[in-house]
């Protein structure tokens, strides 16, 4: 017999079986890497939390005053003979929106779970991760967007709020031109108030935030993000660290569906504007056989603009 028969470890059978068992050479990092997302809505807006699950509308009122003054009206001057008198008078318009059941089922098995404890993923905390994370998703759009299926709008596109254009800077803007197309806009909506109050917070699309961010004053390392912050005329009026200036990813084009810049200034308070909403909660868990299931539930509602004139859009045409 050829003694070549009896060699140990020719090519042929190390590329077959190996020296080593698939995966006795491979370290596997035991950190589980799960999607991330950025989640802004909770940011942008206060709840109103005078919500229950049981509500299926919210809504508020809003009131109007018949004795307010206003510049040539006349005042309520009393006369010493005579009994006509001026009466107050008061309006009120009721604004109700649907308080909207959201639910989410998550469920797994004895053997998953087994499975799962002995290579070291709990995939019954993964998969309440992803439920975590499509509620928080589906809340930010419903608060920047409302819902087409229900016929409502949210903090970026509202029928309510005024939308007024400008022309949009060119790349040769000095921080004088930035300047001043912040203070137009928080101006508009100023004299869109009756001059009653200023916005204190503005969102602009995060690639305006970062142009901002990354532009330099001369001679020296100041931002003109910073100087619009600093020089502003919410911040001239109300003082300094007045005015919130925040990238909002959904004001592109690819999150939004905005093929111009859009600049929102408005007053993060409840009074002004408030998203009503039922926080997440669950049944008591199922047992199927060998299933184990729970359903999570909320409701959101629809955001409120409670003083539409204290809010505008400005679109920044090319």
């Amino acid at each position: 017999m050829d003694s070549n028969s009896f060699r140990f470890g020719d090519a042929d059978t190390v590329a077959a079986t190996g020296a080593f068992l698939q995966g006795e050479l491979e370290r596997l990092d035991p950190k589980l890497y799960a999607p991330i997302a950025d989640f802004t809505g909770l940011r942008d807006v206060r709840l109103r939390t005078d919500v229950s699950i049981a509500d299926s509308v919210s809504s508020f009122i809003l009131s109007t005053y018949a004795a307010a003054s206003a510049p040539g009206s006349k005042k309520s001057w009393a006369k010493a003979l005579g009994t006509a008198i001026g009466r107050t008078s008061v309006g009120a318009t009721k604004v109700i929106n649907p308080m909207t059941p959201w639910a989410q089922e998550v469920s797994w098995n004895v053997i998953e779970l087994a499975q799962a404890a002995r290579v070291g993923r709990p995939i019954d905390t993964q998969k309440l991760d992803a439920l975590k994370m499509k509620h928080d998703m589906d809340l930010d759009l419903q608060i920047y967007f409302g819902d087409d299926e229900l016929s409502v709008k949210g903090l970026l596109n509202s029928d309510q709020v005024t939308v007024q254009n400008a022309s949009k800077l060119t790349d040769s803007a000095t921080q004088t031109d930035w300047l001043a197309l912040f203070n137009d806009v928080l101006n508009a909506a100023w004299k869109q108030s009756k001059y009653t109050r200023l916005p204190k917070d503005m969102l602009i699309s995060p690639a305006l935030f970062a142009k901002l961010n990354a532009m330099q004053l001369t001679n020296t390392d100041k931002s003109v993000l910073t100087y619009i912050l600093e020089n502003n005329l919410s911040a001239t009026t109300y003082g300094p660290g007045s005015l919130s200036i925040r990238p909002c990813k959904y004001l592109t084009k690819e999150f939004g569906g905005f093929a111009n810049e859009r600049i929102v200034a408005y007053t993060n308070d409840e009074a002004d504007v408030r998203f009503p909403l039922v926080p997440l909660q669950h049944t008591a868990p199922q047992y199927r056989g060998l299933d184990q299931t729970s359903v999570y539930y909320c409701a959101f509602g629809v955001l409120e603009i409670v003083r539409p004139d204290f809010m505008l859009y400005t679109d920044l045409a090319a």
